[in-house]
């Protein structure tokens, strides 16, 4: 082969490699876009304890972490936590998860349905919860990660790609939103 033909075989290559990129890039772009629409679609909650509506008023919703660490709040005494009474949710929570670097301590859940396993059992805790509604515009302005089932499950995924929740098939997938929810992205309060 001589030269020109070796360059003119090595830019073929080159621009096909191209051309292959460039429509991974598309495909990658739609699907992107298909994702986006589905969480725009997704209606999103968030349950807690009535007792806890006026701080969440005047502050959002703050992740148990932040509310204890940063406003001194205590449980059971300031506010009324969504977790079991033996801590066991908040242990777990302090497992270290290698997908994000880090631990779940500081990240409020969501789910996109009111039939969640934790709010049916809440009254056995001697909470009485109400839903709020959550914005979609989170996903735009915060900093969520997704699971595909309860994030305390020993086999729970979690990756800041939402796929892993839209396609999950577990009921309690859930959304975790770093920090603060503030108050503008809740839209109301909704009963069971």
């Amino acid at each position: 082969m001589t030269i020109i033909g070796w360059a003119d075989e090595v830019r073929k290559q080159h621009e096909e490699a191209q051309k292959i990129s460039l429509e991974l890039e598309k495909a990658k772009n739609l699907e992107r876009i298909k994702n986006q629409k589905k969480l725009e679609s997704l209606s999103l909650y968030h349950f807690t304890d009535k007792s806890n509506l006026p701080s969440i008023r005047n502050h959002g919703l703050l992740a148990w972490k932040i509310l204890e660490n940063e406003l001194d709040y205590v449980a059971d005494v300031d506010y009324l936590p969504g977790s079991d009474a033996d801590n066991i949710s908040r242990n777990l929570d302090g497992r270290y998860r290698q997908e994000i670097n880090d631990d779940l301590n500081s990240y409020i859940r969501l789910s996109s349905h009111k039939k969640h396993w934790m709010a049916a059992n809440a009254h056995k805790r001697g909470l009485d919860i109400t839903f709020l509604k959550i914005s979609n515009n989170i996903f735009k302005d915060l900093d969520c990660i997704f699971s595909d089932m309860n994030t305390n499950k020993n086999a729970s995924s979690i990756s800041r790609n939402p796929e892993l929740f839209l396609n999950s098939e577990d009921p309690h997938a859930e959304i975790l939103v770093h920090r603060h929810i503030p108050v503008k992205y809740i839209l109301g309060k909704e009963s069971l």
